[in-house]
């Protein structure tokens, strides 16, 4: 069995730090329960499946100091069913 929901977090974490690089600090992440999404401009009606990551962010202030640490959240979504692994429409 694959650790994927182990190591997928810190690995999103570190993308996320690079792109607040000098912003914020952020901490620990953790996958959240998975949902459905509807794509919108598809004739076709289909789900999608995603997941949620949620994760510590800390903004660093203009004087280098660090601000009120909170909680955000980003939609991670698939591009194949994790059940059966065929890939979704684009």
């Amino acid at each position: 069995m694959c650790n994927c929901v182990k190591e997928l977090p810190p690995k999103i974490i570190d993308q996320l730090q690079e792109r607040e690089k000098g912003k914020a600090k952020l901490g620990t992440g953790r996958l959240l329960t998975t949902g459905l999404t509807f794509p919108k401009g598809n004739k076709e009606s289909w789900y999608q499946t995603g997941q949620q990551l949620e994760y510590e962010y800390t903004p660093i202030k203009k004087d280098g100091s660090f601000g009120k640490q909170i909680n955000k959240t980003i939609q991670l979504v698939h591009h194949f069913c994790p059940f059966c692994g065929e890939k979704y429409p684009e």
